[in-house]
């Protein structure tokens, strides 16, 4: 994992799916245009990375993690990359002092995949009151929205919807989570990161199972839930497995190329679904050594 430098006072994680802004607010905030952000739903964020700043006066760090649903990475190797960076701040002796959480107020829906994420978001950080006070559940592209008048009707609708139906970020507000906006502007940046700034630093739950537990990472929270979807993608495998086999009791010489190019993609998704396993199989401990 990359390191977290230098002694900072407050130490942030910025967390979301791809595309929901993640780069381009830590390029605001740190007002360093040289963060790399991405190009609509391909990830500019394949490692976290680690971006120090000060504000009023107090050196900052912002973590910006992979996002959950990485185009190039499992979602158990992004949680390892999430917990690897977690990890060494336990080790430095320093806590986060909070989650900044980004979602796209421009997607037109919340698809099953993005409450699934969300779902893995909560598992990770827990539901202990003191921890969610940290978390900043953050809309984006209130820039865009704004530009139509009707856009912006239908994303403060969807922002209500956010905040009042338990599938999606109810629960969390109940237990104290904060609801921002981000306009794309450095000021507002700032003011999300001082939310943060005036609470006090708090281990996440995945921290907390991880450092004492010695459990594997798909024995916590957050890894059973990566868990459950690797079996989805097993039962999805077993189903594309019995058509391509029926397929070629059936087939004629014009299916074969499909069908060996299908066998050949199933090859390479059995051997990414057992990897990932694997990764969840690890303890801290087993990691190390």
């Amino acid at each position: 994992p990359p390191h977290v430098v230098g002694v900072t006072s407050v130490l942030i994680a910025v967390m979301g799916i791809t595309g929901s802004g993640k780069s381009n607010f830590c390029r605001k905030a740190t007002q360093n245009m040289r963060i790399r952000v991405g190009v609509g739903f391909q990830s500019s964020t394949q490692a976290a990375q680690v971006f120090n700043f000060v504000l009023d006066n107090t050196p900052v760090t912002l973590i910006d993690c992979p996002g959950f649903d990485d185009t190039t990475r499992s979602e158990a190797a992004v949680l390892k990359e999430i917990d690897d960076v977690l990890h060494e701040t336990f080790v430095s002796g320093r806590k986060l002092s909070g989650v900044i959480y980004l979602q796209s107020i421009m997607d037109n829906r919340i698809t099953g995949s993005a409450i699934k994420k969300l779902r893995l978001f909560r598992e990770l950080i827990g539901d202990d009151p003191n921890v969610m006070q940290n978390i900043v559940l953050t809309t984006t592209h209130w820039d865009v929205a704004r530009r139509e008048p009707a856009e912006f009707q239908r994303a403060e609708f969807k922002e209500v919807e956010l905040k009042e139906m338990p599938r999606f970020w109810r629960r969390f507000v109940d237990k104290g989570a904060w609801v921002e906006r981000f306009d794309n502007s450095t000021g507002r940046a700032h003011d999300i990161v001082r939310k943060i700034m005036q609470q006090k630093p708090q281990m996440l739950r995945i921290q907390q199972e991880m450092e004492f537990g010695n459990v594997a990472l798909g024995e916590t929270g957050a890894g059973k839930i990566a868990a459950d979807h690797i079996r989805e993608k097993w039962d999805e495998f077993d189903r594309d497995v019995q058509d391509v086999e029926a397929d070629m009791s059936d087939a004629n010489s014009d299916d074969m190329e499909f069908i060996e190019e299908e066998k050949e993609r199933l090859e390479q998704l059995e051997q990414q679904l057992l990897e990932q396993e694997e990764v969840l199989k690890e303890t801290r401990r087993q990691r190390e050594r």
